[in-house]
C-alpha cells in the first residue's frame, strides 16, 4: 500500500533542526581532520626517528587508525546521509543484542539506562524517503526505545524527519506532551522539555514548555 507524507514539521522547527544537524556534521568533519592530522604527524615522526620508510609494515597501524572516523564514528553518514522526510514502512526490534566493538559510541548512550552496557535493544527501521520508490534501512542502538503504550517509539506509518548529523529520526509531528526521543543521543526526554536533559540538544524554542 502506498504511503505518503501527510504531516511535516513547522518551517521554523525544520529550519532549526537542519541548522543543528549541519553544525554537528561540520564539527564531526573538523574533529576528523584534526585526528587525521595528528596521525599524519605521528606517522612522520615514526619515519623520522626510527629511520623507516613510509611503507614500512609497522607504519600501517597509522593508516588503519585513519578509518576510525568512518568506522565506528560514521563520518560518511554525517556528511552524506539523507536529509528529509520519510515514512516508516517496517519496524523490527531485537532485544538484548550484544554490542560489537564498533558500537562503542552507543555504549555511552545505553550506559545511563542499563547496568550492563554491552547489550542493548536494536531497532531496524525500513524507511521510504519522500517522493521516492526506494527504501532505506536505519539501525538504532538503544535500550528500550518505547512510547507511551510500551511498544516501539517508531511505528509503521509514522512520518519522520531525518538529518545526516543526527543519530535518530525526529518523529513528526514533534509533540512535547508525550515526550520525545532525542535525535542526537536517543534518550527519551520527558513531557514538556524543549531541550534534551541528557545532551542539551534543543528540540524546540525555549528550555521547557509551560
Amino acid at each position: 500500500m502506498e504511503r505518503y507524507i501527510l504531516t511535516k514539521l513547522q518551517p521554523a522547527e525544520e529550519a532549526r533542526l537542519r541548522r543543528s544537524a549541519k553544525g554537528k556534521s561540520i564539527r564531526a568533519l573538523v574533529y576528523s581532520l584534526l585526528w587525521w592530522g595528528f596521525l599524519a604527524g605521528l606517522w612522520a615522526a615514526y619515519v623520522y626517528f626510527f629511520h623507516r620508510p613510509f611503507t614500512d609494515p609497522g607504519a600501517f597501524i597509522f593508516a588503519l587508525l585513519m578509518v576510525l572516523p568512518f568506522i565506528p564514528w560514521k563520518l560518511h553518514r554525517y556528511l552524506f546521509g539523507y536529509t528529509g522526510y520519510a515514512v516508516v514502512e517496517k519496524v523490527f526490534v531485537a532485544v538484548d543484542v550484544p554490542l560489537k566493538w564498533y558500537d562503542f559510541p552507543a555504549k555511552k548512550r545505553v550506559k545511563n539506562s542499563l547496568a550492563d552496557s554491552n547489550v542493548a535493544d536494536v531497532m531496524t527501521l525500513t524507511l521510504r524517503p519522500e517522493n521516492s520508490t526506494d527504501f532505506m534501512k536505519l539501525t538504532l542502538v538503544h535500550p528500550n526505545i518505547t512510547g507511551e503504550s510500551g511498544g516501539p517509539y517508531y511505528n509503521e506509518g509514522d512520518s519522520v524527519f531525518l538529518a545526516g548529523g543526527f543519530n535518530f529520526p525526529v518523529k513528526v509531528p514533534l509533540v512535547l506532551t508525550n515526550g520525545i526521543v532525542c535525535p542526537t543521543c536517543g534518550q527519551m526526554t520527558g513531557a514538556g522539555w524543549n531541550r534534551c536533559k541528557w545532551c542539551r540538544t534543543v528540540l524546540t524554542d525555549g528550555t521547557k514548555a509551560e
